[in-house]
């Protein structure tokens, strides 16, 4: 054990914050206690959730997750091991768990953004798919929707009639002026996107001018979403450093589909998406690369 581990502002001292710590931080020390001293214990803790209001932490844990983790805690020390349990309350506790953390992390860091007063929006991505090869595109749109794009593989600057850009929220299209009506509230905006948010929520992320208070709330929604583990230090395919996150629809053998893997590479300093693509058998089906996403002053596509 490091005898640093339990200084002031260390994470371990963050989660023993509790009557008795001292207490159980001496027991990893010192040959196991009684089954009795453990059962005593565990029914301390569990009276003190009961007798506590929940209040929220900086590290975002309740209160009663964090007295639940000390009680775990005391039959871990118990039993003499030194290593401090993860309960994520009915999730998987490894991938999961830390792809919470870091998704609260980005949502901090999003939320900290100044908002933008722009009058249009333009997103440069390079595409690879299968039907349509590779190439780039350069849309911009207004905060009505009308959009003026450029292709690679159609040159020329026009506006796309008819057409607005629009993204998926639930089962409604919104426009950029939609988007800034969504709560800003993680439960609230959760409630909005349905059972399967993962998809919907990264193409917001990666091309729409959301507000820096939805965009947080977006990062607090995947943050509690089942299914998505975190990669570290990953590189898109322009070379940039990022962190990654997956998420996998499994296999219907009924419907005939394969298993498909969503991947967002992050930029841990900005919150911003660097690039999206899809797995299937762990080929690249689909790839967009964002090479710029933010405020423009005109409609000009170059």
């Amino acid at each position: 054990m490091n005898d640093n581990d339990d200084a002031p502002g260390s994470s371990r001292a963050a989660v023993l914050d509790f009557p008795g710590a001292d207490g159980l931080l001496a027991a990893a020390k010192v040959p196991p206690v009684t089954a009795a001293a453990v059962d005593a214990a565990v029914t301390a803790v569990a009276g003190r959730v009961a007798a506590e209001q929940v209040t929220e932490l900086r590290t975002r844990v309740p209160l009663t997750r964090r007295l639940l983790v000390a009680a775990a805690a005391v039959a871990t020390l118990a039993t003499g091991a030194v290593a401090y349990p993860v309960l994520d309350l009915g999730r998987p506790p490894a991938q999961t768990a830390s792809a919470a953390d870091f998704l609260h992390g980005m949502a901090d860091t999003a939320g900290a953004a100044r908002p933008s007063q722009a009058p249009y929006w333009k997103v440069r991505t390079k595409f690879e798919n299968e039907d349509d090869g590779t190439g780039t595109t350069t849309l911009v749109f207004d905060r009505t929707g009308t959009m003026w794009t450029q292709n690679s593989l159609s040159p020329g600057q026009k506006a796309v009639p008819g057409k607005k850009k629009q993204w998926l929220v639930g089962g409604n299209r919104l426009t950029w002026a939609q988007l800034d009506a969504l709560p800003a509230d993680p439960d609230a905006l959760a409630d909005t996107f349905g059972d399967h948010p993962f998809g919907p929520i990264s193409v917001i992320l990666a091309d729409s001018p959301a507000s820096p208070a939805l965009r947080s709330a977006l990062f607090d929604v995947l943050a509690r979403t089942d299914g998505v583990t975190l990669l570290r230090n990953v590189k898109d395919s322009m070379g940039r450093p990022g962190t990654a996150i997956e998420n996998t629809i499994a296999a219907d053998p009924q419907l005939g589909s394969k298993a498909v893997a969503t991947r967002l590479v992050i930029d841990r300093a900005s919150g911003s998406i660097l690039e999206e693509s899809s797995r299937i058998d762990g080929k690249v089906v689909t790839r967009q690369t964002y090479l710029e996403s933010g405020p423009a002053s005109s409609r000009r596509t170059e």
